[in-house]
């Protein structure tokens, strides 16, 4: 009869002879850089650099907008756009006109003169 202090051949773990994992890789190090630049230009530049690079993200922030309006004149469903806004103004209009005619009629029931 085998002990059950023992343990069994069968489920202990394998031996390893791989090297250890190092603490810090190359790939942690380039995601630290893609993900907190600017926190690292904050803590070790100057104040007046940093406000000297308001303009570098005014300009990239103007050439996006400009970008994105371009795409969104170019865009095969900018017929969509304005048909879906003719069909809202109609339905405003319409809801208004319904609400002109038929309040006057609902405003004595709820105790309004």
């Amino acid at each position: 009869m085998k002990s059950l202090l023992k343990p069994d051949a069968r489920f202990a773990p394998p031996a390893t002879t791989a090297a250890p994992l190092p603490f810090f890789t190359v790939d942690d190090l380039l995601w630290l850089l893609y993900l907190y630049p600017l926190r690292f230009l904050a803590a070790a530049a100057p104040v007046g650099l940093i406000h000297s690079t308001r303009g570098l993200f005014a300009l990239r922030a103007r050439k996006r907008k400009k970008i994105a309006a371009q795409r969104m004149l170019a865009a095969k469903c900018a017929d969509i756009a304005r048909d879906l806004f003719r069909v809202g103004l109609c339905l405003t209009i319409l809801e208004s006109l319904v609400l002109l005619v038929l309040t006057p009629f609902y405003w004595p029931l709820i105790g309004i003169r």
